[in-house]
């Protein structure tokens, strides 16, 4: 008797024993429960993730005779003929061998056919994309009213190529890649029956080089066993598999995270002498700096995100402990960036070894900050975080606030002196004694000032303001021109109310108790702007100040003194 593969062997049998496919197991139970199953179903994902076995079980549990809670008994003898591949009434076909037309018309001629036994007749078109484009067109009619003892099963690796107007008529199920933990557990369960003597490492090493798909996991686990006879040893799948080997790989990390160049020289001799590939070595490197951040990370939570053996686990925790996230960040971008290099080397080898040097020789970067302020009732962050600045929160807290203040005050005087160079306007105004304010609006009269004292009393009179100009001022009485095209206002301005009542805001901002009077006198001239007058007077007191800061008086004196020595020394050549 022919010898039965392990993928063969071990193909699943009904919708429970499906691995790393939920989803789809999920949808196809509840159909068969409720009798809400579509007449044409489509099967899309990668290649080993059970898309054809899962057909031939939907196949079984429809047609079986003896089924119980929808599930198929495996032992009639349709489920048998099923299996094996005998019904008459479950056709497969090979979409990459029956590609043409003419297959599709003799598919059509005899799908109207009723099955030989039961009442559904199920066709299984594998490898579907492979169908031209007339095989296509041919199939739409029939896909989207096929009779009511028929349903069609299509799977295919590649589901961009089949046409849009097919997959509209199909409702279609997404196969995923199976995770290497699941692999790893399902290996494990076919070694113990099998009776076949497999390390952990040795499965985790075969889960991982499947790449998600559970029948390349047991083709070649069924090459291991041929190859290595009843010994199976984890050196020589890594020979087989053509594998870099984890010990070397774990030198190496621990060379770059102690900076130790010549251990990594001792390195680099063992991965060659075993004719490993750069790009494989570099890829496992990168992988284990980034199984060594989740750990610096999170050293517990550690199995959804690193799928490895707990040797390696254990392994990499103890590096964790002599480096910190800042340095883990570091190295993992120099790696990225050089497997940029090697792809666009044609001296791939020598890029690598000159990468790993130049990473063992790059500064250790540490933690230059604490962790972070701990909460109440927090507890203090483990060894493995590093704590570089040991001190409780309320330390750090009071530091913190204690050294702000001081730059505070160290920085305002310095802002302040330098807005005062560049803009003397925005000075910060000191509040005047009441003696110098009282001298200073006796001697002087600021017509713009009172303007704006007035505008903040009463707004209409201010407005008339806006258009008189300011002539002179006498001991008991200022003298304002009114234009002659406003001596309409000047009844408003002379009235006895407004009158008194300008001369009490006048006497209020002066300051003063002496009686002042305010005279208005036509002028044939038009008034000027008053932002015109405004920004000259501005400007005026602008120049005033640059003019007497002793810093432009230095500047200005050093500057005409190398003018002068300048032109005595042209004076003297000519």
């Amino acid at each position: 008797m022919a010898y039965e593969v392990l993928a063969r062997k071990w193909r699943p049998q009904s919708l429970e024993e499906l691995i790393g496919q939920n989803s789809v197991q999920r949808v196809l139970t509840n159909a068969l429960k409720q009798n809400r199953l579509y007449p044409v179903l489509l099967f899309t994902g990668p290649r080993g993730t059970g898309k054809t076995s899962t057909a031939r079980i939907l196949a079984k549990t429809l047609r079986c005779l003896e089924k119980k809670n929808n599930n198929s008994c495996n032992q009639c003898q349709e489920c048998i003929l099923i299996q094996e591949g005998k019904s008459l009434d479950v056709i497969e076909i090979d979409g990459a061998s029956n590609n043409g037309v003419d297959a599709i018309r003799e598919l059509r001629n005899t799908v109207h056919y009723m099955p030989s036994k039961g009442s559904l007749k199920i066709y299984i078109i594998d490898e579907v994309h492979m169908l031209s484009n007339s095989a296509f067109n041919a199939l739409l009619k029939t896909l989207e009213e096929p009779p009511n003892h028929v349903i069609f099963i299509m799977a295919t690796t590649e589901s961009h190529k089949i046409p849009q107007t097919v997959e509209s008529r199909c409702q279609k199920l997404d196969f995923h890649l199976i995770a290497p933990l699941l692999i790893k557990e399902h290996l494990e369960k076919i070694c113990k029956v099998e009776k076949i003597p497999l390390e952990e490492e040795a499965l985790w090493l075969i889960a991982k080089q499947s790449e998600g798909s559970l029948r390349d996991a047991q083709s070649l686990l069924d090459q291991i066993i041929t190859f290595c006879g009843e010994k199976i040893s984890k050196e020589e799948i890594i020979e087989l598999l053509g594998l870099t080997d984890t010990e070397i790989i774990f030198k190496c990390l621990e060379s770059i995270v102690k900076r130790d160049e010549q251990q990594m020289l001792a390195v680099l001799k063992d991965l060659y002498s075993k004719g490993n590939e750069t790009k494989l070595i570099l890829q496992s490197l990168i992988e284990g700096l980034r199984n060594l951040l989740i750990l610096k990370i999170n050293p517990e939570n550690t199995p959804p995100l690193i799928q490895t053996s707990k040797q390696e686990i254990q392994s990499l925790k103890a590096m964790c402990a002599e480096t910190s996230y800042e340095d883990l960040h570091f190295l993992f971008d120099m790696l990225l960036k050089g497997e940029q290099e090697i792809s666009l080397s044609f001296a791939s080898r020598m890029v690598l070894e000159v990468l790993l040097l130049r990473v063992c020789q790059s500064p250790r970067i540490e933690s230059i900050l604490p962790f972070s302020i701990l909460k109440e009732g927090e507890e203090k962050p483990s060894k493995t975080r590093p704590e570089v600045v040991k001190k409780n929160s309320e330390e750090i807290k009071s530091q913190e606030i204690e050294s702000q203040e001081i730059l505070k005050k160290q920085v305002e005087p310095l802002k302040q002196e330098f807005k005062n160079k560049i803009n003397p306007k925005e000075q910060p105004l000191k509040e005047p004694s009441k003696e110098k304010t009282l001298s200073k609006t006796k001697k002087d009269f600021d017509h713009f000032g009172f303007l704006d004292f007035l505008r903040g009393v009463d707004s209409g009179l201010s407005s008339l303001f806006e258009h008189l100009s300011f002539k002179e001022k006498n001991q008991t009485s200022y003298i304002y021109l009114l234009p002659e095209a406003f001596s309409y206002m000047k009844n408003k301005l002379t009235d006895t109310k407004t009158h008194k009542f300008l001369e009490q805001k006048l006497n209020e901002y002066l300051q003063t108790d002496s009686k002042i009077s305010i005279k208005f006198e036509t002028s044939l001239k038009a008034n000027r702007n008053l932002k015109t007058e405004k920004k000259e007077q501005d400007q005026k007191i602008l120049l005033k100040q640059i003019q007497e800061d002793p810093f432009i008086k230095d500047v200005t004196e050093v500057f005409q003194g190398n003018i002068k020595s300048v032109s005595k020394e042209t004076s003297d050549t000519h």
